[in-house]
């Protein structure tokens, strides 16, 4: 008997409806996502009359359509940084900050969620402070963002760029192996056409 009345919901959606958990970062948004598909959505009345549960108002469904729209930037950086392939610390400085970015731009089109979307953005760059700051702490996550052959220097202002280049070269130096004497003019002519060649790449992006 329970079998049949939760087969209901699917029968009259033609697909599956998602729960949200707590083994899945994104389970909530996730969630509401497939809620607002339109293949779900337009049998949203159908649904609840089956369910015997109330009608969404249409304030409810502007707040969780501002919610998804909102959630789409933390939903898409979660799953960029939780990957198991093509996931590279250089991705981390550039995907927070542009995490931020898009919250308060998307905060400004919102009616219902505006305070919550710019909560969300302050506790994200408070969270993670130390890829905001562009200070000696930011400095690794920029050098790696540079040697990123997709992000190099795309990522960052204009007015930044000469301090992550600046953040490159002084982690290249940090991680320069000792030399004798005598190898210090060979050692110097190589790093000296390396670092070149790094800048190269990088004015160029």
């Amino acid at each position: 008997m329970t079998h049949t009345k939760m087969a209901e919901p699917a029968e009259i959606v033609c697909m599956s409806l998602r729960s949200p958990g707590e083994t899945r970062w994104n389970a909530t948004y996730d969630a509401v996502k497939r809620l607002l598909d339109p293949r779900v959505r337009d049998k949203l009345p159908k649904l609840t009359d089956t369910l015997k549960l109330p009608q969404f108002s249409k304030m409810e469904l502007e707040t969780l359509e501002e919610y998804a729209k909102f959630m789409a930037p933390i939903a898409e950086a979660l799953d960029r940084l939780q990957g198991e392939q093509q996931c590279y610390l250089g991705l981390f400085m550039p995907t927070m900050q542009q995490v931020v970015k898009k919250l308060m731009v998307c905060a400004s089109t919102l009616t219902h969620c505006r305070v919550l979307a710019e909560a969300l953005a302050n506790a994200v760059e408070g969270r993670f402070q130390h890829v905001f700051s562009f200070s000696t702490e930011s400095k690794v996550y920029a050098a790696a963002a540079a040697c990123h052959p997709k992000i190099k220097l795309r990522w960052v202002a204009d007015v930044r760029k000469d301090w992550v280049k600046e953040a490159f070269l002084s982690e290249a130096r940090n991680i320069t192996p000792a030399v004798s004497e005598d190898d210090h003019w060979a050692y110097v002519r190589q790093v000296s056409c390396w670092t070149t060649f790094i800048l190269i790449q990088l004015s160029n992006s």
